[in-house]
């Protein structure tokens, strides 16, 4: 399993001081949130994440069924891309996500997400019990919601979206290099994160040719073991998902990738009878490379957010995982035939 370098700089998703939170992110402000749009006060208010630009509390007691409820603020349009996947699944297919209770604005530029809590257990990476679990579930989300009623109107998850990211790439990095902070070695690596993502665009053609042939379905597009818990189901343990930010609507090639080596690792034995009696020409061989394809589409995503840090100060953490994913993507790109 890789495991890849962590940021040390004070990007979105670390830790804040107060006078950094954002303005109505705290256990009070979600309690008179929740409770000001109709909701019972929780005994509690639970603090489980608080950010620079977010937080998650657990209210306890809060919910309509006085179970706990988990209140979310986030940036106001990555809520509105949630909602419409919270909206869209559970109508179309109910229990494979959590139900969202209401929303609310916060102060400023953000937006209350009030979920059921998940409940169930913590996945547990490397089980194979679990992964077994993933691969069933995971089929079952790309078959079920492949039909998914205005689908096409999430986020797009296919080649041009990540092509988009491509084309970045060269500004981005320029605007980088001009960072006084970064030394020779560092120059080279992000020139390097350069040429590559040009060779990659130059045989872009091939990557839409590939893609054209996958079934399009709704992509989780962030399947990992923080977004998932173990639940009980109606033929036995199953998953249920939350934190859709990421989701959207393409080739699901960001949560195929998890066959080969990241954090939930599904099996790609459990996956692949599911699909196939839907989708007879989606072999293994042809998931195992729409994977490296994943890999390339979120190789592509880092290397432009990376970039992009490092035009601040704080230059050790994305220098590292600029390394990580130019050795990636160097590799994924000798994977498969059109870019040896």
């Amino acid at each position: 399993m890789r495991t890849e370098p962590r940021s040390e700089q004070p990007a979105e998703g670390t830790p804040c001081t107060d006078g950094q939170r954002a303005a109505g992110t705290s256990g009070a402000a979600a309690v008179e949130s929740w409770t000001g749009i109709g909701g019972r006060a929780p005994s509690a208010a639970v603090p489980m994440q608080e950010e620079r630009l977010r937080g998650v509390y657990r209210l306890v007691g809060a919910a309509p069924d006085r179970q706990d409820l988990i209140a979310k603020c986030c940036p106001r349009d990555e809520a509105e891309r949630e909602q419409l996947v919270y909206a869209a699944l559970s109508s179309h297919r109910p229990g494979l996500t959590v139900e969202l209770y209401g929303t609310a604005d916060a102060p400023g530029s953000g937006r209350w997400l009030f979920l059921q809590d998940a409940a169930g257990r913590e996945f547990r990476l490397g089980d194979r019990h679990d992964r077994a679990i993933a691969g069933r579930w995971l089929a079952e989300l790309h078959v079920a919601c492949a039909d998914l009623p205005d689908g096409t109107s999430l986020r797009d998850r296919g080649p041009a979206h990540f092509f988009e990211y491509l084309e970045l790439v060269p500004d981005r990095a320029a605007r980088a290099s001009a960072n006084p902070e970064l030394d020779a070695d560092d120059r080279r690596d992000i020139a390097r994160a350069t040429e590559l993502c040009a060779d990659v665009r130059s045989r872009w053609d091939e990557v839409v040719a590939f893609c054209a042939a996958i079934p399009t379905t709704f992509v989780f597009g962030d399947f990992k073991n923080d977004n998932v818990r173990v639940v009980s189901g109606k033929d036995g343990p199953t998953l249920i998902g939350f934190d859709w930010n990421e989701a959207g609507w393409g080739v699901p090639a960001l949560d195929v990738l998890t066959f080969e080596a990241h954090r939930v690792a599904p099996l790609l034995s459990e996956y692949l009878p599911v699909v196939t009696a839907r989708w007879p020409k989606f072999t293994a061989e042809r998931i195992l490379r729409l994977g490296i394809v994943g890999e390339i589409f979120r190789c592509a995503a880092s290397m432009r957010w990376d970039l992009q840090r490092l035009e601040w100060p704080w230059t050790e953490g994305a220098m590292a995982r600029m390394r990580y994913f130019n050795d990636w993507m160097d590799r994924c790109m000798g994977a498969v035939p059109w870019f040896r």
